[in-house]
C-alpha cells in the first residue's frame, strides 16, 4: 500500500514535471524584445540557421528550448518572409508562423504614381527582390503585348490604390494580383457604360487620370468629365493642363505657361486634338467611375475656381476669358509663378 502510495506521488512529480517541460518549451513567452512588435525579415529556409537568426536578431530569447519545441513539432524548415511577432509569443506561435508562411503583408500605395516605369523601384523598395528584377519582367514588351497592352496605354491595366502584398511576391504574383483586380473592375456593367461612350477600358483610364489631375472632388470631377467628352465629341482640343504637366515632366506646378504650349508632345492636348496616348498616371477606380458615371451638361470651358480646388464651369468663351483673367490675377496675388 505504501509502495503504491509513493509510486502515484512519484508519477504525480513525473506528470508535473513533463507539464511544466511542455509550458516552458511550448507556451511560456520566449521573446528577447521589450517593444509590444518586432517585424523581422526570414531569409533561410533551414530551421538551424533561423534559430540563431532569430537569437541574434534578439526575437528569440532561449535558442536551445526553441530547436527542442521545433524538434518535437518536426519542423526542419520555415517559410522566408517578412513576419511580425508580438511581445510574449511562445515557441509554438513562433514555430507555427514560420512553418505556415503566416507573413505580415507590406502595404504599397499605387495612387500617385505617375508611369508605369516607376513601379519597378516601388516594389524594389517594399519587396524581397530589387527594382533591376521587377523591371525585367514588369515592363518587358513581351508582357505588355501578352496582357493586350501598348507601352502607351499600359498604366490602364494598373488600377492604383492601396494594396497588399507579401514580401516574397515576384513579378508573376503582382501581375497576377493586377489581372484579377483590372478584370473584377471592368464587370459587364462598366464595360456597357465604356461602350455607351464610344470609348474602350484604356480610352476610359486615359480620360480619367487626366480629370483626376484637374481635381480631387468626385462632383467635380463628373462635370470636368463631362465637359471633355462634350469637347470629344464636338472635335475640340481638350487643352487640359495635366496632359502638358506630363509632357514637361512637371505634375506638382499649379500654372502652366505659355512656353510650356509650345512642346511638340502628343501629350499637348493644346496641340493636338482628341485623346492623348494612354494615361498621365495610374487610373484611380473613383475617377473612372466619375467618366462613366459622368454629369451631362453643355458646358465646353472651365477654369479653376481661386482659392478653392473646384472650377467654373461655362459654355460661352467670353465668360471662360473673365474667369480666366480673374484665376491668372489670383496666382499673380500669391505670388504662384509657377
Amino acid at each position: 500500500m505504501i509502495k503504491r502510495k509513493y509510486l502515484l506521488i512519484a508519477g504525480l512529480i513525473v506528470a508535473l514535471l513533463f507539464a511544466t517541460i511542455f509550458l516552458i518549451i511550448f507556451k511560456l513567452s520566449n521573446t528577447a524584445f521589450s517593444d509590444k512588435q518586432k517585424i523581422v525579415f526570414v531569409l533561410s529556409v533551414r530551421l538551424d540557421s533561423v534559430a540563431t537568426s532569430l537569437r541574434e536578431q534578439g526575437v528569440i530569447r532561449n535558442e536551445t528550448s526553441f530547436r527542442i519545441a521545433a524538434a518535437l513539432k518536426s519542423i526542419h524548415k520555415v517559410v522566408p518572409g517578412r513576419y511580425l511577432f508580438t511581445s510574449g509569443e511562445s515557441n509554438q506561435s513562433i514555430l507555427n508562423k514560420l512553418r505556415i508562411g503566416n507573413q505580415t503583408p507590406v502595404s504599397i500605395r499605387l495612387d500617385g504614381v505617375a508611369s508605369v516605369d516607376q513601379l519597378p523601384a516601388l516594389f524594389g523598395k517594399y519587396l524581397q527582390r530589387d527594382s533591376a528584377y521587377f523591371a525585367s519582367t514588369l515592363l518587358q514588351a513581351d508582357t505588355i503585348r501578352k496582357l493586350g497592352f501598348t507601352s502607351d496605354n499600359y498604366a490602364s491595366f494598373f488600377i492604383a490604390d492601396t494594396y497588399s502584398f507579401l514580401w516574397t511576391d515576384d513579378a508573376n504574383d503582382i501581375l497576377k494580383r493586377m489581372k484579377s483586380i483590372y478584370r473584377n473592375y471592368w464587370s459587364d456593367s462598366n464595360l456597357a457604360l465604356a461602350q455607351s461612350l464610344g470609348m474602350s477600358c484604356e480610352e476610359v483610364a486615359t480620360i480619367a487620370t487626366i480629370v483626376h489631375g484637374e481635381t480631387g472632388d468626385h462632383e467635380d470631377a463628373k462635370l470636368v468629365a463631362g465637359l471633355y467628352i462634350n469637347r470629344l465629341r464636338a472635335g475640340i482640343p481638350l487643352q487640359a493642363d495635366p496632359t502638358v504637366l506630363f509632357a514637361i515632366r512637371a505634375n506638382n506646378r499649379q500654372r502652366v505657361l505659355n512656353e510650356d504650349l509650345a512642346i511638340d508632345s502628343p501629350y499637348n492636348t493644346y496641340r493636338y486634338a482628341g485623346l492623348p496616348p494612354g494615361p498621365i498616371s495610374l487610373p484611380v477606380a473613383g475617377f473612372m467611375n466619375d467618366v462613366l458615371n459622368y454629369t451631362p451638361s453643355e458646358y465646353l470651358y472651365m477654369c479653376a475656381r481661386p482659392g478653392t480646388k473646384g472650377h467654373n464651369f461655362t459654355k460661352s468663351y467670353e465668360e471662360h476669358l473673365r474667369n480666366a483673367k480673374e484665376y491668372r490675377n489670383w496666382l499673380d496675388a500669391q505670388s504662384i509663378r509657377r
